[in-house]
Formats: structure tokens, sequence, C-alpha cells
């Protein structure tokens, strides 16, 4: 799955560079850890497409797709 590289640009951007996450058709989040209570959901929770690319996924309803960044590397899922 490629997505735009608009997420983890603005992530490493703004100094979080281990992870991003998109949420409900597009809402973009940053870290460098996840919470303590995050759980692995179904997949199918996360059917979303997003807004900016209707044939991608971009999370769901409270589901985040996690990705793990690579500064410079971009798409196929290399985050």
């Amino acid at each position: 799955m490629a997505v735009t590289k608009t997420f983890p640009d603005f992530c490493i951007q703004n100094g979080q560079t281990t992870f991003f996450g998109v949420e409900y058709y597009g809402e973009c989040f940053c870290g460098d850890s996840l919470a303590p209570t995050a759980t692995v959901a179904d997949s199918s929770l996360c059917s979303f497409p997003c807004d900016q690319n209707r044939t991608q996924i971009c999370g769901g309803q409270n589901q985040l797709d996690i990705y793990v960044l690579t500064p410079g590397a971009y798409g196929g899922g290399s985050y």
C-alpha cells in the first residue's frame, strides 16, 4: 500500500520520526511511541477510503493504520 508522501513528511518535519498513522478518511497522527493501551484490531475495521486518493485505505472510525517511518523511503509499505 502506498501512502501519500505528505503524511510521513509532515511527521518527520515536526520531529516525530518513529510512527505515523492515518484514521477517518485521512487524519494524520505522528508519534515516537505507541500508547501502552494500544492493541491490534481486526483489519476490517480500517475500511475508510482516503480523501486524497479514494483507492487507498486511511483507517476507520477510531482505528488507525499505523506505519513505522523510514525517512526517505516512500511507497510499498516501506514505512
